[in-house]
């Protein structure tokens, strides 16, 4: 007899006696429910007890003697276990029948413990009487899985140069044995392709990093190293193989810059060809790209290539109102190999001598390598070649330089030349006082230079700088300016550049300004509407002059001057050398 411990349990026996009672004998009062006190039970479980070569992707199911609570129907009172692992399931109920769905395939030919519990209940509330326990085995599987479909076919050709090579298989693979070492293509004469593989869907894919070579003949394989769940491999490596689109139309140039003969053109002219297609860059050199005078003599550039387009930048600038022949050869090739049918020339008649930027002349503030109105401060250490002064700020808003001081400046270990304050001996404030004014001058004349014949540019790269190449010439932004990335002035040692830039100038991490044929950071001018901060390691030419504050971050370099009149300068081990005049 099961003895009950507690008040609840005795008032539930207590009341099921007396219905028992009351419902008893020949005769029970009309409209009393009958208590349903009957245990379920499983009558039926699939796979059956001590079954074996059960299916590793089937569902385990265990159908009840009557409905059950679904809420007790879950992975707490439906169990299967490999061992002493539980396997990860999907539990459903519906009909009298628990479904066990696992969410992985089961392992081959592995037993398994499956159990409905007695957390499991009618809808009386009543429970199994006991756990339901069964096991079953797994069949061991060893069918190979095979390749069903190729794509391409095999001997297929014309192949599209950037086609997705795939292989279909006869059943589920085990994703993990599909890689580039178990799935490979190769040219003709074994290179083998780059490439990303992938499955899904009993599908494995290989893309291609870059496009198959024209008219090329590749091999692919699927090796026995791919392997379907139950660990079972192909039979035997599978191989077949293509052939790329053998392309033959030949390139054409389409577009070339200055057109056919144009007059006029600038003396510094950046010549341009551009292609129908896609080319050979090792094919467009010096050799296939030529500019010639009016005499037939060469003319020197740098050749370049990207996207299409060929450049010839000039060494030099053109001799004024001079024809010139410039030349595509046969040379130049596409990605395929093919030629321009015939040699493309064009010419063009250059304009006057072009009236060119002068620099902009700092006066007194040309020894400064730092200049500011208000504070600089410095987080050792830093390098400064040049002079540094603070006006109308005193000389204790000069901070981490530990200076010395002497009558009329001061020195550091920090800085190659003196340090001045308005707050020093005569005559260190009067020229401070002209310094400053010079550099009035020098900010005023940059931000109203008008263009000029030769190189004028409004907001180039919208506004980013990062990757271009900079002829001479004066360039107005009418916001900010930024550099995401690195980029070059190209000139000659007498060329300048004038940046007016209306807001504020901000330089990437790691960026670096390179100077290109002869050209010098004393020629470079920017002009800086607000503040200008360049980032950490940035190695940055020229002269900048910010309206209110310049930063320089942990690690920036300068061949240049940092002049900010009546703002900040900032500074956190950096190395500035103020340029040879």
């Amino acid at each position: 007899m099961r003895k009950y411990k507690d008040c609840s349990m005795w008032f539930f026996v207590s009341l099921l006696v007396v219905c028992v009672a009351g419902c008893s004998g020949h005769h029970h009062r009309k409209g009393h429910p009958v208590v349903d006190i009957t245990h379920p039970t499983v009558i039926l479980v699939a796979p059956l007890d001590l079954s074996t070569e059960v299916l590793i992707d089937g569902t385990v199911v265990a159908t009840f003697s009557e409905p059950m609570d679904q809420l007790t129907i879950n992975t707490v009172s439906f169990t299967v276990l490999q061992g002493e692992t539980p396997v990860t399931v999907t539990v459903g109920y519906a009909d009298n029948m628990a479904t066990f769905t696992p969410d992985a395939s089961l392992l081959n030919g592995a037993l398994y413990d499956a159990s409905i519990t007695i957390v499991a209940t009618d809808l009386a509330g009543n429970a199994l009487e006991a756990n339901y326990p069964w096991s079953f085995t797994t069949a061991i599987e060893i069918i190979p899985p095979t390749v069903t479909l190729v794509d391409p076919l095999d001997l297929a050709v014309d192949v599209p140069l950037d086609k997705v090579i795939s292989a279909t298989f006869s059943e589920a693979m085990d994703p993990l044995s599909i890689t580039d070492l178990t799935f490979t293509i190769e040219e003709q004469g074994g290179t083998p392709v780059i490439g990303t593989v992938g499955y899904a869907d009993m599908v494995a894919t290989f893309t291609l990093q870059s496009s198959l070579k024209p008219g090329m003949l590749y091999s692919a394989k699927i090796t026995t190293g791919a392997t379907d769940l139950a660990g079972n491999a192909l039979g035997s490596d599978y191989l077949w193989s293509f052939t790329a689109l053998a392309e033959a139309v030949p390139p054409t140039v389409e577009l070339v810059d200055p057109l056919n003969l144009a007059i006029d053109v600038p003396l510094n002219k950046v010549i341009t060809a551009t292609f129908s297609e896609a080319m050979d860059p090792l094919t467009i050199t010096d050799l296939s790209f030529t500019l010639e005078d009016g005499t037939g003599a060469p003319v020197l550039g740098t050749v370049g290539y990207a996207a299409k387009l060929a450049t010839f930048t000039l060494r030099s600038d053109l001799t004024a109102s001079t024809m010139y022949t410039a030349r595509i050869t046969t040379a130049a090739t596409d990605v395929a190999g093919n030629a321009l049918v015939s040699n493309y020339v064009w010419s063009f008649t250059t304009g006057e001598a072009a009236v060119h930027l002068l620099a902009v002349d700092l006066g007194a503030a040309a020894t400064f390598g730092i200049m500011a109105g208000y504070a600089i401060t410095n987080i050792p250490t830093s390098s400064i070649t040049g002079d540094l002064c603070m006006s109308p700020s005193a000389e204790s808003l000069i901070t981490g330089f530990s200076q010395t001081d002497y009558a009329g400046y001061a020195t550091s270990p920090q800085v190659t030349g003196r340090i001045y304050a308005a707050d020093m001996e005569d005559p260190t404030p009067a020229n401070l006082t002209a310094a400053k004014g010079a550099l009035t001058t020098a900010y005023v004349d940059a931000a109203g230079r008008t263009p000029v014949p030769t190189g004028t540019f409004l907001n180039p790269g919208s506004g980013d700088l990062g990757g271009l190449n900079l002829v001479p010439g004066l360039y107005k932004f009418t916001g900010a300016a930024v550099a995401t990335s690195s980029f070059t002035l190209t000139g000659s040692a007498d060329d300048v550049w004038i940046f007016q830039i209306g807001s504020s100038l901000i330089a990437s991490n790691g960026i670096t300004v390179t100077l290109a044929g002869g050209a010098q950071a004393k020629n470079i001018f920017w002009q800086v509407g607000t503040q200008a901060t360049l980032g950490t390691t940035v190695a940055w030419e020229g002269t900048l002059m910010a309206a209110l504050s310049i930063t320089m971050q942990t690690g920036a370099s300068l061949n240049g001057r940092l002049l900010a009149s009546s703002g900040t300068v900032a500074l956190d081990s950096n190395v500035i050398v103020v340029p040879a005049p």
